[in-house]
C-alpha cells in the first residue's frame, strides 16, 4: 500500500491556534477592563452628583435663612463655620455636619463663611459662603459651592 502525501493541508497548525488564543484573552481582558473602569466612572459620578445637589441644598437652605442667623456679630474678616441642627451654629472652630444619606453616608458637609469688605472702606458688605461636600478616603471626592449673600 502505497501513502500519498498532501501538499497543502487544510489545517491550522498548533502554534497558530496558541496565537490566536493569546490574542483572544488580551481582546477580552482589555474589554473587561474597559467595562470595569467604566462602571467605577459612572459610581463616582453618581456620588459627585448626589454631593452637588446636598451642597446645593445647603446653599438655598443658607439663603432663605434670617441673615442674623448665620452672620458673625460683630463683623470680622475671621473664617468661621456654620453647622445646622434644629437651628444654625456658628464658630470659629472648624465644624462639619455629618450626611445621613444613604449612598453618602461616609461624607461630611463643612460651611465656611466669611464677611467681605468691598470696597476697603472699613464696612463689611457682604458674606462669602463655602460649602463643601466631601466623601470617601479620595481626596478628590469633593464637591464646592461658593455663594455670596447680602444683608439687604
Amino acid at each position: 500500500m502505497m501513502k500519498v502525501l498532501l501538499k497543502s493541508e487544510g489545517g491550522f497548525s498548533l502554534i497558530e491556534v496558541l496565537i490566536a488564543l493569546v490574542i483572544l484573552v488580551i481582546v477580552i481582558l482589555g474589554g473587561g477592563a474597559y467595562f470595569y473602569y467604566g462602571r467605577l466612572g459612572i459610581n463616582r459620578e453618581g456620588y459627585r452628583r448626589a454631593a452637588l445637589e446636598l451642597a446645593s441644598q445647603r446653599v438655598e437652605e443658607l439663603r432663605a435663612a434670617d441673615y442674623s442667623d448665620i452672620a458673625l456679630d460683630p463683623p470680622s474678616d475671621q473664617l468661621y463655620y456654620i453647622t445646622y441642627g434644629s437651628s444654625w451654629n456658628l464658630s470659629l472652630e472648624k465644624t462639619e455636619d455629618t450626611i445621613s444619606e444613604d449612598n453618602l453616608s461616609d461624607g461630611v458637609i463643612v460651611t465656611e463663611a466669611q464677611w467681605v469688605d468691598e470696597g476697603s472702606d472699613g464696612s463689611y458688605d457682604y458674606l462669602k459662603v463655602t460649602v463643601t461636600v466631601t466623601w470617601g478616603d479620595n481626596p478628590g471626592n469633593k464637591v464646592e459651592l461658593v455663594t455670596l449673600i447680602a444683608p439687604w
